[in-house]
């Protein structure tokens, strides 16, 4: 079926929607250790460096805590190399490695009162082919993600990694958040090469010839 979001941008009547492509948004739960969300968590309540985020280019700008300690860095790498390995057995591609784009250098904390209105990941970017979200938390009301093309909705437990295409049928939000803070990261990522299936494409999935 046609595209029928009201989230308008050039080419949004041709993206094709098939419902059962929701079955490539792939939720990991338990994917970071209890140990090292310790010690995210920690780092987040006492983290001096924080700044408004200027490369976010939704309607809301999160506030972000930048990642200056070593320790924390090096977690966050770990889970962005098991991330990447991941998403190239997921859709069967390989992923630029070497594009500087899927580097994890900050965590997003969206305070009470903060949204992610309705986007796709490629449209606000056209170079993101996949994108992730880390969560470290689920000690927050509201903040609720949702693909509104296929009508899902659920807020992720800790330690969950979501993964799904970038393209413009995985268009996706955040409700409000209404108490507490939600902490994630969010990564995009550059394919190098699609095996079998152009998963990012943006009007309709199709086979590499």
């Amino acid at each position: 079926m046609k595209n029928m979001d009201n989230y308008i941008y050039d080419g949004w009547e041709e993206v094709r929607i098939n419902s059962e492509d929701k079955k490539h948004i792939h939720v990991h739960e338990n994917f970071i250790s209890e140990e090292d969300l310790v010690k995210i968590n920690e780092f987040c309540l006492t983290a001096e460096h924080i700044e408004s985020n200027p490369l976010i280019l939704i309607d809301y700008i999160p506030t972000v805590v930048k990642n200056y300690e070593t320790e924390i860095t090096k977690i966050l790498r770990s889970y962005r190399d098991k991330i990447c390995k991941l998403l190239e057995e997921t859709y069967d591609c390989k992923i630029n490695i070497n594009s500087g784009y899927s580097e994890i250098s900050s965590i997003s904390r969206y305070t009470p009162g903060t949204l992610l209105n309705p986007h796709a990941d490629k449209v606000c970017e056209s170079w993101r082919d996949l994108s992730n979200v880390l969560y470290f938390n689920d000690s927050y009301e509201g903040g609720e993600i949702y693909f509104y093309q296929y009508g899902i909705e659920f807020k992720p437990k800790a330690g969950t990694l979501l993964i799904f295409p970038s393209g413009a049928n995985f268009g996706h939000g955040v409700k409000q958040i209404t108490s507490g803070n939600r902490l994630v990261t969010s990564t995009f990522w550059v394919v190098e090469k699609w095996n079998s299936m152009d998963y990012a494409n943006w009007q309709s999935y199709h086979p590499i010839v």
